[in-house]
């Protein structure tokens, strides 16, 4: 059985506020409201304590070159104002996957295909040769959900009005890259979760709950950078702004999502398929589930230690971070 938060207005004790700005006025109003203010963070990883914190290697450069291609589109990047372009961009990069996943693949760039999707011929290719065909098509699906989403996700940036905080998180619940990465993670362990196993109520749980965890995460230690590129979008703001909550109630309401979504994961791998006589299964199973936790923990490991987000010197020594909502 799936659990189930109630994400309406009705589960915070904050009401939403009157719309009584103009349209144009509602993001200039949220960052007078935010700027200079500062918050402290505690370690994230200590709200996921049975999970490992390290990192797959041999996934990394995946999501690096993933890092780059989405950063063009949503985050000032060649393509963040340009519509056509960034549609172009996804209909070349939805072909390269496949070109190099489906059933007749091609693993030759078209000439004259822009650098951004051109990397991704040789990553698929490895991809694939280590993957199974049932991980294979799988994997094409997810990716092309997730390409389509960044679309969706820089149609979203450019409105006038802020979205509602929890459209915001069911939007990048669905069309987050997580979902392919915990698939990349068969061809990391070099396993391939039979499809009876995958599509468990319990496992799809357990995907489906990793990915918010990551997502969550994401929100709170990216906070900083989102805010200093002007993209307001981001669950904590987002949560300000409907409902009129500090910037400290903001960030603590997404801590304790991240708590009962950790919870919610932690039960479900109790409903798991588990067999009684293939230990062999039972430990693809079990290097399945901790890819899908390495992918939280490991986002949040990634983010404390490559400074993308903040500077190492904004983290003391019980791993609390000290973000900064200004311009400097």
């Amino acid at each position: 059985m799936t659990s189930y938060i109630d994400y309406s207005a009705g589960n915070t004790t904050e009401e939403p506020i009157n719309s009584i700005d103009e349209r144009n006025d509602e993001r200039k109003r949220l960052v007078r409201n935010v700027l200079g203010q500062k918050v402290l963070v505690p370690d994230i990883l200590s709200l996921m304590p049975a999970w490992p914190s390290n990192v797959q290697p041999d996934v990394d450069e995946i999501n690096l070159e993933i890092f780059f291609w989405d950063d063009e589109i949503d985050t000032g990047g060649e393509l963040t104002e340009d519509k056509e372009e960034t549609l172009r961009c996804c209909e070349e990069t939805n072909q390269c996957i496949d070109d190099c996943l489906g059933p007749d693949p091609k693993y030759n760039p078209p000439p004259k295909l822009r650098g951004t999707v051109e990397m991704f011929y040789p990553i698929l290719k490895d991809l694939r040769a280590g993957l199974g065909p049932h991980s294979t098509e799988r994997l094409r699906k997810e990716l092309r959900d997730y390409v389509n989403g960044v679309a969706n996700q820089r149609e979203v940036r450019h409105r006038e009005r802020l979205p509602d905080p929890w459209d915001h998180f069911k939007m990048r619940s669905d069309d987050v890259g997580v979902i392919p990465c915990i698939t990349q993670n068969e061809y990391a362990m070099e396993i391939e979760l039979p499809p009876e196993v995958r599509r468990h109520e319990a496992m799809e749980e357990i995907v489906l709950e990793s990915t918010k965890l990551t997502v969550l995460l994401n929100e709170v230690l990216s906070l900083q950078k989102e805010f200093r590129d002007s993209q307001l979008e981001n669950l904590v703001l987002l949560l300000m702004n409907t409902y009129d909550m500090s910037l400290h109630s903001a960030v603590d309401k997404v801590l304790n999502l991240i708590r009962e979504h950790y919870n919610i994961c932690v039960a479900a791998e109790a409903r798991l398929p588990w067999s009684k006589d293939d230990e062999k299964l039972n430990e693809v199973i079990r290097e399945y589930v901790r890819g899908c936790h390495r992918l939280a923990t490991g986002t949040a490991y990634w983010s404390y230690h490559c400074e993308r987000y903040f500077k190492r010197a904004q983290v003391n020594e019980k791993q609390e971070v000290l973000l900064s909502l200004s311009y400097e």
